[in-house]
């Protein structure tokens, strides 16, 4: 299901940092938050840092510190609530299947504003009971999407059960009987 373009957050670029972790802590961390499936979503304190800021170089792992202003990630703060409130999808993370799952949001093109299709994800990891605690949120390039596509069976919306494939009722005598 495609979803209307949620809006841009725009209060500057990096020395406007302030401003967003203040948004950010307004829209997550003031409030309770429930994903699609009623779970509680804990954010930690750090977890404006890490959506605004990415590794100087592509670092699959996550090993290198987070010094990079992403613009982009910043904007995209509002996502966030839309993706775990109206996921087009939900799959297991591909490195932590067990405990970690994805939320994959479609955004539409916009077309009067030259706007392409863009892939969101927001990653959370489960805890006890009812609890899920948020990992990251970003704007996905095509390959990381496919791969998260591809990930285990969907969580939401549940797989479909294949339908038994009936035999055919013929009319009239079967083979074999005489007449």
């Amino acid at each position: 299901m495609l979803i209307e373009r949620p809006p841009l957050l725009r209060l500057g670029a990096e020395e406007a940092f302030d401003a967003y972790r203040k948004e950010f802590a307004r829209l997550y961390q003031s409030d309770s938050v429930f994903d699609v499936l009623g779970r509680l979503v804990e954010f930690p304190q750090s977890a404006a840092r890490h959506v605004c800021f990415k590794s100087a170089d592509e670092d699959s792992y996550r090993h290198w510190p987070r010094e990079v202003w992403s613009q982009e990630r910043a904007e995209r703060i509002p996502w966030i609530l839309c993706a775990l409130q109206a996921p087009t999808e939900i799959r297991p993370d591909q490195n932590h299947p067990d405990t970690r799952q994805v939320f994959l949001l479609t955004i539409p093109a916009d077309p009067q504003s030259a706007q392409p299709q863009e892939r969101y994800a927001v990653y959370v990891e489960t805890i006890e009971g009812n609890t899920v605690v948020f990992v990251t949120g970003f704007d996905m390039r095509e390959t990381y999407w496919v791969d998260a596509r591809n990930c285990g069976p969907r969580v939401l919306p549940a797989p479909k059960k294949p339908k038994a494939i009936k035999g055919k009722k013929r009319a009239g005598k079967r083979r074999g009987q005489g007449s």
